[in-house]
């Protein structure tokens, strides 16, 4: 074989992958056991309904009743049709990356984006999110833009060049499988002969609730054992909120990493037509980040995670687990959530 006839060969080969893997990235279906996937169905077929969407984790998607919100709204004068795209465990990463997915459907032209403004922070919260890294929710989001993201505040972190370069290639591993489609083979003929898995909610409850899903409906045992963590031990939780209250006091660096990528995504959200509000609910989490950056005015921010202002969101009996709220009180949150973005909105 001469060199001309082993370039071409490698050319040739190279080309084959190149378009095998772009097919895979096309076709790699949303994963199965994520609850935003059928609400990004349920957006691209009915997005232009709405007015509003909220995107963020699951103190988003458990906290703000659409029904509640829009029906205070309009007795303010302030018309919206609102849709929860919140998902269970999502981080800024992902959640900028379902957002820009949503904002790239043909139908979805909000006047609003009320978004979790979330910390920026590549350091995996748990063990458990290290190792599952190689997930196929993880994989899924681990596209060029959302990689160099992670892998920029990796290297502006402040922790050592070993634990940075232990982060980094876990997230490039996850973003080779990407970019390979690696192991989606299965996924991918499943999502054309309608073989995949059983979605977590139903594609009526998507519309029903637009997005929202109460976490009383979560009869399994992994919820029972969530709320157990609360009824178990509510000192403890006293404790959390006690520390969570102090942290929110915490000043935010010069150089932080949030600042930054909240300006990019203000400036996309923008770029798409939209106006972007932050919003964090009354959560188990400190949010010192937003909070500060509220103060400058650098973002438009309503928080309601003050337990000493809102104190009757942080009692355990508003409570469905340490982190999140209970219907009853996701009622009264959404209302007064929408009252507090009437005025915004209207100043």
């Amino acid at each position: 074989m001469n060199v001309l006839t082993a370039a071409v060969s490698t050319l040739c080969g190279a080309l084959g992958f190149a378009v095998v893997a772009g097919f895979g990235l096309w076709a790699t279906p949303w994963p199965e056991d994520f609850a935003v996937t059928l609400k990004m169905e349920h957006l691209a077929e009915h997005g232009d309904r709405y007015d509003a969407l909220i995107v963020g984790s699951s103190n988003i998607y458990r906290s703000y009743d659409p029904a509640v919100i829009d029906a205070e709204l309009a007795e303010r004068g302030v018309p919206l049709r609102t849709f929860n795209l919140g998902g269970a465990s999502m981080f800024s990463f992902e959640t900028d990356y379902v957002l820009r997915r949503a904002l790239a459907l043909e139908k979805v032209r909000p006047e609003y984006v009320l978004i979790e403004p979330g910390d920026w922070d590549a350091e995996p919260k748990t063990p458990e999110s290290l190792s599952n890294m190689l997930s196929n929710r993880s994989v899924f989001w681990h596209d060029p833009r959302q990689t160099w993201n992670v892998l920029r505040s990796i290297a502006k972190g402040d922790t050592s060049p070993w634990h940075k370069q232990y982060l980094a290639r876990h997230h490039l591993h996850a973003f080779c499988y990407k970019v390979t489609s690696y192991g989606q083979g299965r996924r991918i003929w499943g999502s054309f002969t309608d073989a995949s898995e059983d979605q977590p909610v139903t594609p009526e409850h998507v519309a029903s609730g637009r997005g929202y899903q109460a976490l009383e409906e979560m009869t399994g045992p992994v919820m029972q054992a969530r709320r157990r963590l609360l009824t178990n031990d509510l000192p403890g939780y006293k404790r959390k909120i006690l520390e969570m209250a102090e942290a929110n006091a915490a000043p935010l660096p010069a150089d932080a990493n949030c600042r930054r990528e909240l300006e990019r995504q203000m400036a996309f959200i923008r770029s798409a037509g939209a106006e972007p509000v932050y919003v964090v609910p009354p959560a188990g989490i400190q949010a010192h980040h937003a909070l500060r950056l509220g103060e400058e005015g650098a973002i438009p921010l309503i928080a309601f995670n003050d337990p000493n202002l809102y104190p009757t969101f942080y009692a355990p009996q508003a409570r469905f687990d340490p982190n999140h709220l209970n219907r009853a009180a996701t009622a009264l949150f959404s209302k007064d959530f929408a009252a507090e973005l009437a005025r915004f909105l209207t100043r």
